[in-house]
């Protein structure tokens, strides 16, 4: 499959947005971390400067949703679909307020979270439940028609709540936010460390690396895979034994896209898509004009990643790779982006 190429901006310069639209020059690429979201009928839900856009899998758009008051220069970058196929995404607002929007399939809907800080999670708990965190405070908890109301017969069960409160802030501090893994242990990248808690939160093992440490991904193997600002990612055995540790030319801060063939993607600040074997070998590396943030993988075997030089490329795999798999698979979870694990969704 070819790639998406925007004409928005110039090879190098830190411009973000897609397909077919203007977007601005002035965005920078010091973005979070960030993923495209995949729905069943794989359509593909991309952020761009200042909408969400979807398009089909040949590239072509399907639609794009604007907010009416939506900042140019900070863009859409937490889109999820949910268990209803409803789409939700953030945006911020004119008046230095944000919020988020929930839209069907054809692109219609409403912001239905407003006037509240800089969105910096959302996804969904096991029972659907929407949640949403900004500013790191606590999670509000929303149905899927919009925010939930205490009483209203609807609440999540209680514990459940507890248990994802646990899992994304019960954590030690400069530690980015958890992969999951199958038996509920949690896999933190850390300030020059990986850290892994169990299920009770006691910290199970650690494995030293220099830099800030990525949000790792887990594979079926339990092999955990971690980037690091020190350049390279490292694969760790399932009890914290270092398997290999591969070289790139900058940072790298994206989780990796882990296929059913062991293969893992990831992007590097130096501007690179890699595919790695298991093994630590380079299968290929895909060159862009920017950063490249966390990438993910179609059913189909296409592999999708976001740049700051303002495209999303699509890259056919060399071989077949058998798409999206994995304990963790990748940022956010699941394709769908929804933070649910330990399995695919």
């Amino acid at each position: 499959m070819p790639s998406m190429v925007q004409d928005c901006v110039k090879p190098g310069s830190p411009g973000y947005g897609f397909v077919g639209h203007k977007c601005d020059p002035r965005m920078p690429d010091t973005l979070p971390e960030h993923s495209p979201a995949i729905d069943a009928d794989g359509t593909i839900y991309v952020g761009g400067a200042n909408r969400l856009y979807a398009l089909s899998p040949d590239g072509t758009e399907k639609w794009f949703y604007e907010a009416e008051a939506q900042v140019k220069y900070s863009p859409v970058l937490y889109a999820f679909v949910a268990d209803d196929s409803k789409i939700w995404f953030d945006f911020h607002s004119t008046y230095g307020t944000a919020g988020f929007y929930r839209v069907d399939a054809s692109g219609q809907g409403k912001a239905v979270v407003s006037g509240v800080h800089a969105v910096t999670q959302a996804g969904l708990l096991k029972d659907g439940t929407i949640f949403v965190l900004w500013d790191q405070t606590g999670p509000v908890f929303l149905t899927e028609e919009g925010f939930q109301e205490p009483g209203s017969g609807s609440i999540p069960n209680g514990m459940i709540r507890q248990n994802w409160w646990d899992a994304e802030f019960g954590i030690p501090e400069k530690c980015r936010p958890p992969a999951f893994g199958s038996d509920d242990s949690r896999y933190l990248g850390c300030k020059d460390e990986l850290i892994v808690l169990g299920p009770d939160g006691k910290k199970k093992w650690s494995y030293p690396i220099p830099g800030q440490v990525s949000q790792p991904a887990v594979a079926e193997d339990g092999t955990v895979y971690a980037g690091s600002d020190d350049s390279h990612v490292y694969a760790l055995s399932a009890d914290g034994e270092l398997k290999w540790k591969f070289s790139t030319g900058d940072a790298v801060l994206s989780t990796a896209a882990i296929a059913k063939n062991g293969t893992i993607f990831f992007g590097s600040n130096d501007g690179y898509l890699y595919a790695v074997g298991p093994d630590g070998k380079l299968k290929w590396e895909f060159k862009t004009s920017g950063r490249v943030f966390s990438p993910t993988i179609g059913s189909d075997g296409t592999v999708y990643g976001q740049s700051a030089d303002g495209n999303l490329y699509a890259i056919q795999d060399l071989e077949q790779n058998g798409g999206l798999w994995g304990q963790w698979a990748k940022w956010a979870g699941g394709v769908r982006n929804t933070w649910r694990g330990p399995a695919p969704n």
